[in-house]
Order: C-alpha cells, then sequence, then structure tokens
C-alpha cells in the first residue's frame, strides 16, 4: 500500500463520495470508510494493490452489502465491549500481562510520535469513544478533518504494527 498523502487522500476522499452514492443510513458513511481502511491496513493481499481506490471501493461495496443483509434479516451485530468481555483477563498469566504492558508502551511512542491533532482526535475516538460527529464539534473542525486524522493515525499504526512483526 502507497503512504503517499496525496495518493491516501484522493483515495479516500474517493471512497467517502462512492459510499455517500450508495444511500443507506448518511450517519454510518464515516463507519464505513473508517472499517475500509482498517480492513486495507489488515489485508495480506497475494499481489501488491495496484488502485488503492479501486480496492478501498470494493471493500465498502462488501461492507455495504453485509450490512445490507443484516438489516434484512433483522441480525444485530454485537457490542464492541461484548466482545472484551468474552476475552480472558491477561491478570491471570503473568508473561500475558508483560507482554501486554510492552504493546501498549510500544502503542504510548506510537502515538507520542503523531500530530498532537491527531492523537488527540484518535484518543477521543478510541479511547473515549466519542463519534467523528462529536469530535468535529469538540475541536471546531470538520467531520472529513476527523476522518483523514483518524485515517493517517491508522495507518501509522499499522505501519509500526508491521515493522514490529518484521
Amino acid at each position: 500500500m502507497s503512504s503517499d498523502p496525496s495518493q491516501i487522500s484522493a483515495a479516500n476522499a474517493a471512497l467517502t463520495r462512492f459510499v455517500r452514492r450508495q444511500g443507506g443510513n448518511p450517519s454510518d458513511v464515516d463507519d464505513i470508510v473508517q472499517e475500509s481502511w482498517l480492513r486495507l491496513s489488515t489485508a495480506q493481499p497475494k499481489t501488491p494493490v495496484r488502485n488503492l481506490a479501486g480496492y478501498l471501493r470494493q471493500i465498502a461495496a462488501n461492507l455495504i452489502r453485509d450490512r445490507h443483509r443484516r438489516t434484512a434479516l433483522g441480525v444485530e451485530t454485537l457490542a464492541p465491549n461484548t466482545e472484551l468481555d468474552l476475552t480472558p483477563s491477561p491478570r491471570s498469566d503473568p508473561e500475558a500481562l508483560l507482554i501486554t504492558r510492552d504493546e501498549l508502551a510500544r502503542m504510548e511512542n506510537v502515538l507520542a510520535g503523531m500530530p498532537a491533532r491527531r492523537r488527540e482526535v484518535f484518543r477521543l475516538s478510541r479511547m473515549d469513544g466519542m463519534t467523528f460527529a462529536e469530535i468535529a464539534r469538540q475541536l471546531g473542525i470538520s467531520r472529513q478533518t476527523v476522518h483523514e486524522h483518524m485515517m493517517h493515525a491508522l495507518i501509522v499504526i499499522q505501519q509500526a504494527a508491521d515493522c514490529d512483526e518484521g
């Protein structure tokens, strides 16, 4: 995946337009766009992604289709906290606790290396659970700017994780 900011911004703008044109709930646009970037960052395609915008558009189309299916079937998804409740506590395993602390320290270092506004947007979204609209109102910036900060933060975090693995 390219880390060229202009290519990323252009792909993000195209993705946002694509998701908006698909109809559905306007409040889901940011969620679908963010989930698309997250899935891209964790994807392991067999060949390099040559068309970033096209690849993201396909991910978003799949996400939109999945949401329509769930809505049509009346299926509710688990809340994020429900997933955490099913995870065993690392306190029972000292080695796991040390690994968790080490990972947390690495994440803090990655966050510390980000520009202040990007770091603040990330913390408000991921740690305080605020929506993009709430963050935008609080910081006096547009939702698109919030989205771009989150997108760049997730890319930096994924790149740091890739460096840790390799």
